[in-house]
């Protein structure tokens, strides 16, 4: 009676050690996603912020005016209001997405060759190393690197120089800021 009581528990033993064996498994993939967002605003002097869209949201206008035609460094105002200063420039721009952005300026026309049309990052640099971005060369360039989400404003200053422009040549460009995945 031992031997087959032994022989029982060993066929249990065994029984017990396949069924461990033979255990089925599965495994569940889990994905950590963070979407990407290529959004800014762009805030003028005494303005409130416009966010950008795919629709082409529109800021205030601005208006560079010249006295006699030859004016030069002329810094922009917004119609009716507040003008760009040393210390605040026309055009501010703020990454409100979730990565690190270039923007453009494109324009829909040509300016007048009397006009030149400078942007610089700070107010020095404005009439010393800025870039005259109304030149057909350099249109739809990167003017702007804002490195993230959270970072400080970014400032576009803008000025125009008038050489020999006719009294009452007027020009209206249209400038539009684009935002890209840097």
């Amino acid at each position: 009676m031992t031997v087959i009581r032994n022989a029982l528990l060993l066929m249990v033993i065994v029984a017990l050690s396949v069924t461990t064996v033979l255990a089925i498994a599965t495994t569940t993939s889990v994905r950590f996603n963070i979407p990407t967002n290529v959004a800014f605003t762009v805030t003028l002097p005494s303005q409130t912020a416009v966010n950008a869209t795919g629709a082409i949201a529109a800021t205030a206008a601005i208006d560079i005016n010249s006295s006699d035609g030859n004016s030069k460094y002329v810094d922009p105002c917004v119609t009716g209001g507040a003008c760009q200063t040393t210390s605040t420039a026309i055009l501010q721009y703020d990454n409100t997405g979730t990565v690190s952005i270039n923007i453009s300026i494109s324009t829909d026309v040509n300016l007048s060759s009397c006009i030149v049309f400078w942007e610089a990052s700070s107010y020095a640099n404005l009439n010393t190393s800025g870039t005259d971005i109304l030149n057909a060369l350099v249109r739809n360039t990167t003017i702007v690197n804002i490195t993230g989400p959270g970072s400080a404003v970014t400032n576009v200053f803008l000025s125009a120089n008038f050489t020999n422009c006719a009294p009452g040549n007027s020009t209206t460009v249209v400038l539009t800021s684009y935002g890209f995945q840097s």
